[in-house]
């Protein structure tokens, strides 16, 4: 089933996608500005994508082992990006 995007749709993703790509490609950089301890930066930065996804996914995540495992996972990942940047 093939499903017709709009215009302003297609806009809207793009522009998103291109808003991702630079907030990703300059999270390093502007770690090693920061005058922040490796785990201080960690901790701001879940601290603000937990703020985040609460407000994107309130009431649609279904709590179990399987949501613990990938935010462990995420968890890992994100400490030993900024501590090793």
């Amino acid at each position: 089933m093939l499903l017709a995007i709009s215009g302003r749709n297609r806009a809207h993703g793009v522009l998103s996608a291109a808003a991702a790509a630079i907030l990703f490609s300059t999270g390093g950089a502007a770690i090693k500005m920061a005058a922040f301890s490796g785990m201080q930066v960690a901790s701001l930065r879940s601290a603000i994508a937990a703020c985040a996804l609460l407000l994107w996914v309130s009431g649609r995540i279904v709590w179990g082992w399987p949501t613990l495992a990938v935010a462990t996972v995420y968890a890992a990942t994100l400490t030993l990006f900024v501590t090793s940047t």
